[in-house]
């Protein structure tokens, strides 16, 4: 098995892996490469929460941030751009605006994760399954 998704809970890391396919796909469609996580989320969710509340979704911007793929946008006065989540689960939380850094990185860890994903089977069908964009 491949080390991505050895460890803890294989559908738990299953669903990181897809929901930082995910986003990356939305940043790099984006416009001027900027998207924040409320913009990865597939459609079931923008009107309910997340069976296990979706705690784990805060990991994906801090892997790929981590990386050098992305980092916060940042306005003038220091503070971090943001919007209110558009997502009825969040009660119009904050969402932090993400900007593309280095999109040669971002399409290469794209389809490192796409091949890995289409390896690997999960045990129960992925939570962004619906979403082939």
């Amino acid at each position: 098995m491949n080390t991505l998704l050895d460890g803890g809970d294989e559908h738990n890391d299953r669903r990181v892996l897809e929901g930082e396919a995910l986003f990356l796909r939305v940043l790099l469609a984006a416009p001027g490469g900027l998207a924040s996580l409320a913009d990865a989320t597939p459609a079931e969710y923008r009107t309910k929460p997340y069976p296990d509340g979706g705690r784990w979704r805060g990991s994906i911007p801090k892997r790929l941030a981590g990386r050098g793929v992305i980092g916060a946008l940042v306005a003038d006065d220091g503070r971090l751009e943001s919007h209110r989540s558009p997502r009825v689960a969040r009660r119009s939380g904050i969402a932090v605006v993400w900007k593309l850094i280095d999109a040669e990185a971002a399409r290469q860890r794209l389809g490192a994760l796409t091949k890995l994903l289409g390896q690997s089977r999960p045990r129960q069908p992925g939570l962004f399954d619906e979403c082939d964009d």
